[in-house]
């Protein structure tokens, strides 16, 4: 019979409880209902609306929607599940990138004491920004990028089929693009040596 490594499974309780504790706070952002009003109306329309059709300041301006599979993802999720949807939903994202993070950092063969103590301080000064917005897909989709070139360097693991569809779903966030544009370009060996110094 196997022994029970103690330390390696109360360090992963600590950090899942970590992460439970601090992505479960209900903070509400001021935009959460803009969010899923407007991917309501993409719901309802089946298409894009090119006019701002909510702002008070200036109607019916030109407005193209950057985060629009965010708020159909949103809505629909505040539609079926209510608000505890929501809120389970911005729990869910945050749990798979500590899960993808640690994955990364066993590999590795982090020190146990010193995973846990840097996840969690990773989570409790990550939380106060990770409301339930569109920006919390693009730090899950980030995470994947590193997970998935991870796999590719140091395990041998050819997933990089699917950076493709990942990408696809980025681009629908313009201003996001570098999040998934930066580790290809630092991958792919383009980046000289110093670039970043």
């Amino acid at each position: 019979m196997a022994r029970i490594n103690w330390l390696e499974w109360s360090v992963k309780l600590f950090i899942t409880g970590s992460a439970i504790y601090f992505f479960s706070f209900v903070t509400a952002d001021p935009d959460l209902w803009g969010h899923v009003k407007f991917g309501e109306a993409v719901w309802r329309t089946k298409a894009l609306s090119p006019h701002n059709l909510y702002s008070f300041t200036a109607p019916n301006h030109p407005w193209i929607n950057h985060e629009w599979l965010s708020e159909l993802i949103l809505y629909a999720v505040y539609n079926f599940l209510g608000d505890a949807g929501l809120l389970f939903l911005k729990l869910s994202i945050g749990l798979v990138i500590v899960w993808l993070l640690s994955k990364i950092s066993l590999f590795r063969r982090a020190q146990i004491i010193l995973l846990g103590m840097g996840l969690g301080l990773v989570i409790s000064v990550m939380s106060p920004g990770f409301m339930v917005r569109p920006h919390i897909f693009s730090f899950l989709w980030f995470t994947c990028f590193f997970y998935i070139f991870h796999c590719y360097f140091e395990r041998n693991k050819n997933i990089l089929w699917l950076l493709p569809p990942i990408m696809i779903i980025l681009v629908q966030q313009p201003r996001r693009i570098s999040h998934g544009m930066g580790p290809v370009y630092h991958c792919s060996g383009l980046a000289k040596p110093g670039f970043y110094t």
